[in-house]
């Protein structure tokens, strides 16, 4: 998909996802949009085969409707942004996936945490993009856009492999103690990376980070592979540009241009609501990308919660009507994770759908199992 409306400087950024983030992609994709209109951005989507037809049909027409969403505005809107590509990527053509998938499989069950694979290819990119660009900007499918990132098009990483944003203290001591191996200068969170593509694939990150995963299966996965791949290498990049937050915090910085929200609660999930400000900021993107809020979310027949405020501020739940099984089927979000299901049991419970919490409760036993066992059912949470 194309959209363009001629300006010269260019950014390149890359997603790695799958159907479970598709809300969490648009809105990101959006809200880029509409805080750089004069930069020209390309969006370069990596995904599996399968998952690749839902996506492009999912992103393609919104992104093209919050830029011009009638004839009379197009015009307009053609002033307010500028050019606009978002290319596709088959993941599952990469011989160097094909050759680990099922251990990396396996390793990021063992791990007990709420990812897939598809975290992973970001390590693959560098090796199988060709742009005119000299750097690429890799953003998680969780975090949003507040803010100018043209900055980004100009800083000097010539001497560095990426530009990265600190960690929390805490993540970097445990590197120093637990990570074979480190010895970086600082300890980056992976959400943001800015990455110079010639330095990358001289320094043979991605092979080195790749081999690091599947020797040492480290507990952050390949965020832990990176920084021992990168350690020395990285340009240091100031906290707004990776704000780290979680939805229950309350504040939000005037100066954040990327906003990541971190944790299994992610702000498009349905049980969460607008009485905090991050997830207020959040979801007024999501409206952009998908105005109707009937298809944010996977309710099935029942009853769901349509989440508000009312004039006071306060969560209002207004029930909404019965989805069609067309609608069902068209939702940009179902629960997948032990988490997910988790949750959605308990919310389904609370407007009296109680056959879809059941369902959803048994889900959940289901994949802890798989993940867990017998013993992590009965000692766990």
């Amino acid at each position: 998909m194309l959209i363009n409306h001629n300006n010269s400087r260019s950014l390149h950024i890359v997603l790695c996802m799958d159907v479970n983030v598709l809300l969490g992609a648009g809105t990101l994709i959006t809200s880029v949009i509409h805080n750089n209109p004069n930069l020209n951005l390309t969006f370069h989507l990596f995904s599996t085969t399968d998952d690749l037809t839902k996506i492009r049909s999912a992103i393609a027409p919104r992104i093209q409707k919050t830029q011009s969403p009638n004839k009379a505005n197009q015009e307009n809107a053609a002033s307010l942004f500028g050019s606009v590509c978002i290319e596709y990527y088959d993941i599952t053509k990469f011989e160097e996936l094909a050759l680990v998938e099922e251990k990396l499989n396996k390793i990021m069950t063992k791990a007990n945490r709420n990812l897939t694979v598809a975290s992973l290819y970001r390590l693959l990119v560098p090796h199988n993009i060709s742009i005119d660009s000299d750097r690429l900007l890799y953003i998680d499918t969780d975090v949003l856009c507040n803010g100018d990132l043209s900055e980004l098009c100009d800083i000097d990483i010539q001497n560095h492999v990426v530009a990265a944003i600190s960690d929390w203290d805490e993540q970097f001591e445990k590197a120093k103690r637990s990570l074979l191996g480190f010895d970086g200068d600082g300890y980056f969170n992976g959400g943001v990376l800015l990455i110079n593509l010639k330095k990358w694939i001289q320094e043979n990150i991605s092979e080195k980070a790749l081999d690091y995963v599947l020797k040492y299966q480290p507990k952050q996965i390949d965020q832990d592979a990176l920084n021992v791949a990168c350690a020395n290498k990285v340009y240091w990049l100031g906290k707004a540009y990776n704000s780290i937050t979680r939805v229950t915090q309350e504040a939000v910085n005037d100066d954040t241009a990327l906003l990541h929200y971190t944790g299994a609660d992610k702000p498009w999930k349905p049980w969460l609501t607008e009485d905090r400000k991050p997830v207020e900021l959040y979801r007024k993107y999501m409206r952009m990308f998908e105005p109707d809020n009937r298809k944010w979310f996977n309710a099935g027949s029942c009853a769901q919660p349509n989440i508000t405020k009312n004039e006071k501020g306060n969560d209002t739940r207004q029930a909404r009507q019965n989805l069609t099984d067309q609608q069902v089927a068209s939702t940009l979000w179902s629960p997948s994770s032990v988490h997910d299901f988790k949750y959605m049991a308990r919310l389904y419970w609370r407007n009296k759908c109680y056959m879809k919490s059941i369902s959803a409760r048994l889900q959940h036993i289901k994949l802890k199992y798989k993940r867990l066992g017998l013993w992590g059912i009965i000692t766990c949470r």
